[in-house]
């Protein structure tokens, strides 16, 4: 056996492990989760009524369903909402870290500490904050006499097409979780542009809004639109701080396909239907990435 082969063995051993739990826990679930979306498959009728194949009237049903559609309307807008965000905030955030400051390390420590908070710890967290009775934001506004009433941060029931107060503050808890891993990612694309361009921008009498503008951003692009792909990823399939805040409610305002998809299957016993709702979610994420891939190319020509 030739060293080339020698080393092409040893590294499919290496890489094995991680692509048996790869297939088990990524591929495994999603490939039987498409399948299911084709099945009538009742858990509370599989008894006697089987699990037939029903072709797409599971995908059928769903459209038909206002709460469906209000579901997906709710998970785009709640994507939009938290990437556009995250990039701008981060973008604030990483650059006042890449600047010349005293504590910079500090502030970069903390500037990363919502990523070690369980999502059940901060999702609790949250809830207290957006309390109408108990949060400490109304309490500020009511001091600053700004507002009369408490604002129901979570309960409001009005909204302006698919925004909405509740939206809203499930979006602000996910930027808020979501913040470290876009400024840590901002940051590096940060560090890797030369000090030596900015000093000439600045010899030849550029503003900081022109360096912005015409320096860094356009540098920063390949970094920002990978950061973009993965939030937009991240963001529509996300799960754990939507259920544990709201559940989806009030009426249905802050449902996305991942709580629709869980409520369906665990609730309602309606493994089909919770497979189509899914299928949503890897639809739009492979639009997502193979958007990025595509414009990653063409910029790259």
């Amino acid at each position: 056996m030739t060293m080339r082969a020698r080393r092409r063995v040893f590294m499919g051993v290496m890489l094995a492990p991680a692509l048996l739990l790869v297939l088990v826990l990524g591929v495994y679930p999603m490939v039987e989760t498409l399948r299911l979306s084709f099945y009538e498959y009742d858990l509370y009728r599989i008894a006697f009524a089987g699990t037939p194949f029903v072709g797409l009237e599971n995908f059928r049903t769903l459209f038909q369903d206002d709460a469906f559609l209000r579901t997906l309307a709710n998970t785009l807008t709640f994507g939009l909402v938290v990437t556009t965000a995250l990039i701008v905030v981060g973008l604030l955030v990483a650059h006042v870290l890449n600047s010349e400051i005293r504590g910079r390390a500090l502030l970069r420590t903390v500037s990363i500490m919502p990523w070690f908070v369980p999502g059940v710890v901060a999702a609790a967290i949250w809830v207290w904050i957006l309390s109408p009775a108990q949060s400490p934001i109304n309490q500020l506004l009511h001091a600053v006499g700004l507002i009369q009433e408490d604002v129901r941060f979570l309960a409001d029931t009005s909204s302006v097409g698919t925004l909405s107060s509740p939206l809203l503050s499930i979006s602000a808890a996910r930027i808020w979780n979501g913040l470290p891993l876009a400024v840590m990612i901002l940051l590096a694309g940060l560090q890797s542009i030369s000090k030596e361009v900015y000093e000439a921008a600045k010899i030849d009498g550029a503003s900081p809004a022109r360096t912005l503008f015409s320096i860094t951003i356009p540098m920063m692009m390949p970094t920002i639109s990978v950061l973009t792909a993965l939030l937009l990823i991240g963001t529509v399939g996300h799960f754990e701080l939507v259920y544990l805040m709201t559940g989806g409610g009030p009426a249905n305002l802050t449902n996305t396909l991942a709580v629709y998809s869980y409520q369906e299957a665990f609730t309602n016993g309606q493994f089909g239907l919770a497979g189509a709702a899914s299928s949503f979610i890897l639809v739009i994420s492979a639009v997502i990435g193979v958007g990025y891939i595509l414009a990653d190319r063409r910029a790259n020509r």
